[in-house]
Order: C-alpha cells, then structure tokens, then sequence
C-alpha cells in the first residue's frame, strides 16, 4: 500500500453558517447525522437527525452567498439527491424531492414486487436534475434476483413514464448502482452478475430507450458506485481482479457513448468492502482530481455486530495513490458529527456550529 504523507489543509471555497429555528425540536447532546443527499448544484443539502422521537431531516440552502436551515419531519430516501419520504402507508408512498419541489405518489401495486423486496432497501431512487423534464427513477432487482426493472415516474399521481424489464440470466442484470448524467439527457445503470460479468448501459430519460452499453470491470458485490465526474464523464469503481483478488480500480467513461477515457488502479484501503446504501452509510464523490470516500457507521444497538466507526479517504486519479485527511480536517471526518456530500459545487462537508447553527464548507479540492 502506498500512503502519502499528510499534505496542508485545502481551504474551503466557501463557508456559511445557517442557524436552525429555535423553535426546532432538536435530539439532546451533540446534533449528528445518519445520512445526507444534495442537489446536483449543491445549493439543497437534506440531512437525517440521527436520535429523537421522530423522523427529522434539516434542509440547508445555499442562496447568494449564504445559507437557510429548516427541520422538516419525514425520512430521507438512501439516494444521492435529497429525497424524503412524506407519506408510507397501504395506498401509496410520496416522495418529495427537495430540490426541484417536486411530489411523487407511488402507490404499492408498483412497488410490491414479491415477499422479500423491501422498498426503501434494495433500490436505487435518482431524480431528474433543475431545468429538465421532472422524473423520479427507480432502478432496482427482486429480491430473489429473477428480475430487474427500471421505472421512471412523473409527478403527482403515480403514473409510469417509461419501464425496462429486464430477466436475470446469462447476461448481467442485477443493478448495483444508477446515476443520472449532469445534463439530465440519460440514466446510467451499473449491473452485475456478482461473479464475473458487469456492465454499464444509458437509457435515454425521456423514452427508456437503450443509448449505449458498455462491457466493464466486474463488481462482486451487488453495491455499486457510480460518481458523476467533471466534463461529462462518469466514474465506476470496479474490481480489479486481474491484478490481484482485492485490488479495485475506477473506470472513467464519456457519458456520450459510454467509451473508456482511463482507468486508474486504486492502491490502498478497500472501497468495495464498504460500500452499503448511498449515502447512509457511505459517501463518494470526485472533487478536482482526486476521488474522496466517507465511510459512516453510526452508533449500533447493544446487541449490534459492527463497531461504530468512520473514516475518510481520498485517492489521487492519476496515479491512484492513498492518503487520508489533511491534519486541519483529520479530526472532522474521525468524529461522527460532520457530513460529506457530493455535489457539482464541489465537496460539501456539514458539520454543527455554535449555538443552534450549522457549518457549509464547500471545497473545490478534497480536504
């Protein structure tokens, strides 16, 4: 493993303060988060109060140079964008999505699929970014793994856009990840067989249409990554089985057609090890030329099996080399309280201020 030495402490681009409402139902003791998702701007950050008497999410916004927070109750969705689950009952599950103001009714007979597909679990929820078409996408494999859809809904009363079916067998269909590219034009979807075969296809946003589909580095476990990157392109971390049985490395392709620009081997602690739900548990994102990963397990029950603990790693795109947090932010990412998120903007890190407020560093290089 190759480990660089800590280097000076990146600055944040931009740093505000948002005061939380004083009236604001707040756990006691330190405020933490147990998950996170921004806009593709950055300008909308949800963040899931860990502790309390009820579902809480604080929604920050980034407006001209400063920032608003409001608590809101409900539960943020395991996804890269900021969404939260306003209604779960018989009928239907809303979904609202917090950037584009957007409300989506789901009713159950889309969403039961079988005995054993828990909804908010085994599923890969994305939206359509500002200033296109509203989508609310689903992509997600029965939990017996017979079968993978993919759907997208518009807003208001649940009705279907578009669907792909998909039968598993031969060709790899489980969906590890899905991702919507930066310009809203295509939904990517990362597959696997959990052995051996893995691909990457676009469909198109507006039809469901197939645009392009790519053979790939195979991943064994049926969690993906796929992280937006600069310029469009799109990044998926991937083994790299062909060096060695733990070795990992990030696949980085042009969203026009899905073509490989390079592949960088990645030298240093696993990522795929830990991967779990989006950011819940994990967090990724590329910030100028380096891929950063925050690793979140919270505090466990008293019979749980896995230690709480956090971390943060950032791996340099061109050589592939390791290194942990400068020593100004080392402290941050060891503790529980902060949040990292990704975003066009840059990365988000979230962590509570004096007083009732929160702190928004955005930084344009990973810390």
């Amino acid at each position: 493993m190759v480990h660089e030495p800590s280097r000076p402490a990146a600055t944040p681009a931009e740093t505000l303060l948002a005061r939380l409402p004083d009236d604001a139902a707040l756990p006691a003791g330190a405020l933490a988060f147990a998950g996170a998702g921004a806009s593709p701007d950055g300008r909308v950050v949800a963040l899931a109060i860990r502790g309390g008497e009820r579902a809480a999410v604080v929604v920050a916004r980034r407006v001209a140079g400063a920032a608003t927070a409001e608590v809101v109750t409900g539960r943020l969705i395991p996804s890269t964008a900021p969404l939260l689950v306003r209604r779960d009952d018989e009928e239907a599950i809303v979904i609202e999505d917090l950037a584009n103001e957007q409300r989506y009714e789901v009713p159950w007979a889309g969403i039961a699929e079988g005995p054993s597909v828990p909804w908010f679990r085994d599923t890969v929820w994305a939206v359509t970014p500002p200033g296109g078409p509203p989508l609310l996408i689903r992509a997600f494999t029965t939990g017996d793994l017979s079968a993978t859809r993919i759907r997208a809904y518009r807003p208001g009363a649940a009705t279907l856009a578009w669907e792909v079916a998909l039968r598993v067998g031969t060709t790899p269909a489980v969906v590890a990840d899905a991702l919507v590219s930066d310009d809203g034009r295509v939904v990517m979807v990362q597959y696997t067989d959990g052995k051996q075969g893995a691909r990457l296809v676009a469909y198109d946003i507006d039809t469901g249409a197939e645009r392009w589909a790519q053979a790939t580095g195979v991943t064994y476990s049926y969690f993906g990554a796929l992280i937006a990157a600069p310029d469009g392109r799109v990044a998926t971390l991937l083994s790299d089985a062909a060096r060695c049985e733990v070795c990992e490395r990030l696949e980085i392709r042009r969203v026009a057609d899905g073509s490989l620009e390079r592949a960088v081997s990645l030298e240093g602690p696993s990522v795929l090890a830990r991967l779990g739900p989006r950011n819940v548990e994990t967090f990724l994102g590329i910030t100028g030329d380096e891929l950063w990963f925050r690793f979140a397990n919270g505090p466990q029950a008293a019979d749980g099996m896995v230690a709480e603990h956090y971390s943060y790693d950032v791996f340099d795109l061109r050589t592939g080399t390791h290194r942990a947090a400068s020593d100004a932010w080392a402290s941050t990412f060891a503790a529980g309280t902060a949040a990292a998120v990704a975003s066009q903007d840059g990365l988000i890190v979230v962590a509570p201020g004096p007083g009732r407020t929160l702190s928004l560093a955005v930084f344009r290089q990973a810390p």
